[in-house]
């Protein structure tokens, strides 16, 4: 099957389906069942066609075939590619119709002469599961001695060479003296395996939460030969909790906790804690909570660049989301897959480092493989436009035009969006908000969308009771908050935001800070549409409420202008036309595919303030929108950092703040300040109170 691999969208959804459809009709196979897997209570299930779960694979293909094909654009050579058709039609035609590549099944005199080596009895210990009692292994295979009390043969890392992929010169595996993460170690056959691999010189992190797991696992490691394994009592995630180990009174290899909590960590947090000096290996089998772990080792992959084995199975959209978010977050890996039973569990997604660098060198306003509306403005045309420019009557507008003639000669101007966890990422930043928390978090939580979100509490070290408050609504919305919280006041969202670098994943992001709140229970909902029907649109926002709470008058921020892009920042003088709340605005993810979140140049200690993010933000090429509704409020204390400031402070802040927004854009927008005639563009308060 799939001997000539497509190469377009249109070809790869021809080759399934007529691949898969002639599989159905001629084949009927009869030995293309694991018996052992599948049969495990004695009820035969060897001659069930599940009608209903190949009705759901057929329905899933069409609903997300273009994420399926780009997701096999990706790999990194026709094997892999093969393989991923084959796993994708064995799901539409199941296994009396699809027999997937498994090279290992062919080789009978190796597999022989294995089994005769692999030698077991039954286990003295008393922890029973599923498929009945462990087995005691003690054998030697290849000058390693393999002593460990399991469920199964080990058969399927040494001799099919699960979790060790070398193809053509491509290696992805614990090599000797490497320092391995094992996610999902269960009872530790796995960490076994891999210690042999790594040697004495190498070390073992053996990741799981159930206490009956971790006992036979701690058993494994007093009987094993090296003494270079650790147990480590939680499960792999993108946040830490704390709580009690799992007892199931049994091993269950497939157990994922969804009604109670388990301890959990983040790689990150055990890196930067010490707890684990570095990482050199990742395997992750941590049944679905796959994405999860990556996006809490998000640091440390980029600062070691492990090889990982991610498994690739678990949850049906697994098999393109892992690929599209690995690709998108960490573009130095290379990307492989292998697979390692007959039916459709153990597929492996391998992630070999490449010597690709990742692109740091992004210059305001566009990162150097995206493209602006202003790249047809350099070199020879740049004179001309400045000429016409200086010429025209409304600068404003003539750049608009052009740039709309631009747009239609280049249809690609915004970089492909990536596929993220959740369609929408809220940030929320947090301090001594006690009094107005619960207003801002259910003002997000009553939003009536389509769209998936979820909140990022960044608390920086409240002295009330945010803390406390943040605790109970994240019991009570386990899958919707995260929560970061620092020891030390850091003064300042942005420093909190760099501090624990949450792993940010939505297509779309905002910000609400813990004193103000949405106003409309449909804020989330018009704005995201908006931005899916308008490719060509960075951010989308809102008319603001101010609750003045001094003078007990409430104002409103009402931007005159409904659509605005950078040019009409830089040309025109009066914000008023322009100046948007940030409590308003949904941003579209322009900077994730580049490998950050949010523009590079915020980390400088000059760029402060959501006026400066606007300019880096619209710097992408896209323009700004505005709802003419009040969706958000906006609490006026005279306690914020700006409120607090007289008027003579702001101005001298906003000379600041545009003395350095020059000092980072490029020379084709320093030119056109130049024409402008002013640095200080906004001369009068945004707001009048």
């Amino acid at each position: 099957m799939f001997e000539n691999l497509p190469s377009t969208s249109d070809g790869f959804n021809y080759e399934i389906l007529s691949q898969s459809l002639t599989a159905l009709k001629l084949n009927t196979f009869t030995d293309n069942f694991d018996a052992r897997r599948f049969n495990f209570d004695g009820i035969d299930r060897s001659r069930y066609f599940d009608v209903q779960s190949t009705t759901f694979s057929v329905e899933w293909f069409f609903g997300n075939r273009d994420k399926l094909f780009s997701a096999y654009a990706i790999l990194n050579n026709e094997e892999s590619k093969r393989l991923y058709l084959h796993l994708i039609a064995f799901r539409l035609a199941s296994h009396f119709c699809i027999k997937l590549p498994m090279t290992y099944l062919d080789d009978t005199e190796s597999n022989q002469a294995y089994l005769e080596i692999e030698k077991s009895k039954e286990s003295t210990l008393n922890t029973r599961g599923v498929w009945g009692k462990l087995r005691h292994w003690d054998f030697i295979y290849k000058d390693k001695h393999y002593v460990v009390d399991c469920l199964s043969s080990l058969d399927q890392y040494l001799l099919r060479g699960q979790y060790f992929y070398h193809r053509n010169g491509v290696s992805v595996q614990p090599e000797l003296g490497d320092f391995v993460v094992d996610g999902g170690a269960c009872v530790g056959d796995t960490a076994v395996v891999f210690s042999n691999a790594v040697g004495p010189s190498g070390k073992i992190y053996a990741f799981d939460p159930v206490a009956d797991h971790l006992e036979v696992l701690q058993h494994n490691i007093k009987q094993h030969s090296y003494a270079n394994i650790v147990a480590m009592p939680y499960g792999l995630s993108n946040r830490t909790v704390d709580a009690p180990l799992m007892v199931l009174d049994k091993y269950n290899p497939g157990f994922n906790s969804t009604t109670q909590d388990v301890p959990l960590r983040t790689i990150d947090s055990l890196i930067d804690s010490g707890e684990m000096e570095r990482v050199d290996f990742i395997k992750l089998d941590v049944e679905g909570s796959e994405m999860a772990a990556l996006q809490g080792a998000f640091q440390s992959i980029r600062k070691f660049r492990p090889k990982m084995a991610i498994s690739l199975y678990h949850k049906t959209d697994d098999l393109f989301e892992l690929i599209a978010y690995l690709n998108n977050k960490h573009p130095f890996y290379d990307l492989y897959i292998g697979h390692y039973t007959i039916h459709a569990e153990e597929t492996v997604l391998y992630c070999s480092p490449s010597n690709r660098e990742l692109s740091h060198d992004v210059i305001f306003p566009m990162a150097t493989n995206a493209r602006s509306p202003l790249d047809d403005f350099s070199n020879e045309n740049i004179q001309n436009t400045l000429n016409d420019l200086m010429r025209c009557s409304d600068p404003s507008a003539f750049l608009f035009e052009r740039t709309q003639e631009i747009k239609k000669r280049n249809k690609n101007l915004m970089p492909l969006q990536p596929s993220g966890v959740e369609d929408v990422s809220i940030l929320m930043p947090i301090y001594n908000h006690e009094g107005t928390l619960s207003a801002a978090l259910n003002s997000i939580l009553a939003q009536e969308t389509s769209y998936s979100y979820v909140i990022y509490c960044m608390n920086d070290a409240s002295s009330d009771g945010s803390a406390v408050l943040l605790e109970e609504y994240a019991r009570k919305y386990p899958e919707k908050i995260r929560i970061y919280s620092n020891k030390n006041n850091l003064g300042s969202a942005k420093r909190v935001f760099y501090h624990h670098q949450p792993p940010i994943n939505g297509k779309y992001w905002c910000i609400l800070e813990g004193d103000d709140f949405w106003i409309s229970n449909d804020k989330l909902q018009k704005q995201l549409e908006w931005l899916d029907a308008n490719e060509d649109y960075t951010g989308c926002g809102s008319h603001t409420v101010i609750k003045n709470e001094i003078t007990g008058i409430d104002g409103c921020v009402t931007p005159i202008s409904k659509d605005w892009n950078l040019f009409d920042l830089l040309l025109h003088r009066n914000k008023l036309d322009f100046y948007t709340h940030p409590s308003s605005i949904v941003w579209r993810n322009v900077f994730l595919v580049h490998g950050f979140f949010l523009p590079p140049e915020l980390k400088n200690d000059f760029v402060k303030g959501d006026t400066f993010l606007m300019h880096l933000m619209l710097g992408m090429g896209g323009k700004m929108h505005i709802i003419p509704e009040r969706l958000s409020c906006y609490r006026y204390s005279g306690n914020g950092i700006w409120s607090s400031k007289s008027r003579d402070e702001q101005d001298a802040l906003n000379d600041e703040l545009f003395k350095n927004i020059d000092s980072v854009i490029t020379d084709k927008y320093r030119m056109l300040l130049q024409l402008a005639g002013s640095h200080r563009f906004f001369p009068k308060p945004a707001i009048e109170l």
